[in-house]
């Protein structure tokens, strides 16, 4: 009997394909999942246009990027 493990969310994959740090789960999955390998390489080619329209990478974080800190409630 073949266990089914639910793909990670498209969030998760986003974020690995970004190079961002991966739990063992999504990378162990994406290795094991074709569909989610597929939704990596794809997302690691958009992700390489994007940057590539950006022009060169900034030295540091922009300010018109950052995203807005969560209120501490109050």
């Amino acid at each position: 009997m073949t266990r089914t493990i639910a793909c990670p969310e498209n969030t998760d994959l986003l974020a690995f394909a970004a190079g961002d740090h991966a739990s063992p789960v999504v990378r162990s999955h994406v290795d094991a999942c074709p569909r989610c390998l597929r939704a990596v390489r794809r997302l690691r080619v958009e992700i390489g246009c994007l940057r590539s329209s950006l022009g060169p990478e900034p030295r540091g974080p922009s300010p018109a990027l950052a995203l807005p800190k969560a209120s501490s409630g109050g």
